[in-house]
């Protein structure tokens, strides 16, 4: 009964949000119900060595032509360049590990409006995201207004995040949002767990509202542990919208997450199957690097693939992960 209700609603095509929000939590839960094929996790014996607290642990995502993710590389793949010179990879793992994973969204008006469409699809896509990836990731859930608000805590439930995203329907601030404080309370709320971290923010990109700057921000995230992936809508126009663009390709890029720009709730669709897909085949590299002074300076770092193995292996493999990290600094250690 609850179906038909639902897809008449969205036959109709009513807009009153009320009824919106109904159709929205019917096919959240309907998605969610839908139990997705596990991917069998990739067959790859760890390199460990004995790690101490110099090692550099870098995630690594490796994307082939297409854009799909390249699940099949060893460690010889891969060269890893500090500051410009080779590296020994010391540690590597293609394991899909469990994640911390909270989702940041921003309830400004610039961003709730436009297609109406888009808000319900990339609920949906976020619930299956969950429902398609490691059963021990756990998640939380900011909104992001006038100030963060933490909508749902740590949680590995679907239908707590569901409840969360619903919530999120009836929040719309008039004005600036807090995007760089709710990002940072994101970060703070990633040392209560050990497991990487992975902030989704939705955003315009665009703050008026945070007692922190967008530098602020940038700097954390330039901390290992964390990668932003940035899901844009692009129904925006104007200096302000290019402006929030730019700092969300800067935010996402100091992590070693990306920015998508989404057009239409199928490019939110497949934004989100994307970075999910990313999630389930990254790769961890650790090494110790040959320069071990501890200065407190920053290291720039490079990391290339290669593989005989990949049918697109006559065009670049495309790897990103975070440009590099500051050094310990030996007298703050001292302290």
């Amino acid at each position: 009964m609850r179906n038909d209700f639902g897809t008449t609603l969205i036959r109709v095509g009513l807009r009153i949000e009320s009824l919106a929000l109904a159709v929205l939590v019917v096919s959240l839960a309907l998605t969610s119900n839908s139990t997705a094929q596990q991917e069998s996790a990739q067959d790859a014996k760890p390199i460990i060595c004995s790690l101490g607290s110099d090692l550099v642990v870098l995630t690594a995502t490796v994307e082939n032509a297409t854009g799909h993710p390249v699940t099949n590389l060893s460690h010889n793949d891969f060269l890893v360049f500090d500051n410009g010179e080779p590296q020994r990879i010391d540690f590597f793992t293609r394991e899909d590990q469990a994640r911390s994973i909270g989702i940041v969204f921003d309830r400004s008006t610039s961003v709730s409006t436009g297609d109406p469409k888009w808000f319900g699809a990339l609920c949906q896509s976020l619930v299956r995201l969950k429902d398609q990836s490691n059963p021990e990731n756990e998640y939380f859930l900011i909104g992001a207004d006038h100030s963060p608000k933490l909508i749902t805590d740590w949680t590995r439930d679907s239908d707590a995040l569901i409840e969360g995203l619903s919530r999120l329907a009836f929040i719309r601030t008039k004005g600036g949002s807090a995007v760089y404080d709710a990002c940072l309370l994101a970060r703070q709320k990633m040392n209560e767990h050990i497991s990487p971290a992975i902030i989704l923010l939705i955003s315009d990109g665009q703050d008026g509202a945070s007692q922190s700057s967008c530098r602020d921000l940038q700097m954390s995230l330039k901390k290992p542990d964390v990668l932003l992936y940035s899901l844009c809508p692009a129904n925006a126009k104007g200096s302000l919208a290019l402006s929030g663009r730019d700092n969300l390709k800067k935010l996402s890029a100091a992590s070693g997450g990306a920015a998508y720009f989404l057009s239409s709730s199928t490019a939110a669709t497949d934004a989100v199957a994307r970075i999910g897909a990313q999630l389930r085949h990254q790769y961890l590299i650790g090494y110790y690097p040959s320069d071990v002074r501890r200065d407190g300076r920053w290291h720039s770092v490079i990391v290339t693939a290669n593989s005989a193995n990949d049918p697109s292996r006559e065009t670049s493999l495309v790897v990103r992960t975070r440009p590099g990290y500051y050094a310990l600094n030996e007298l703050r250690a001292l302290r």
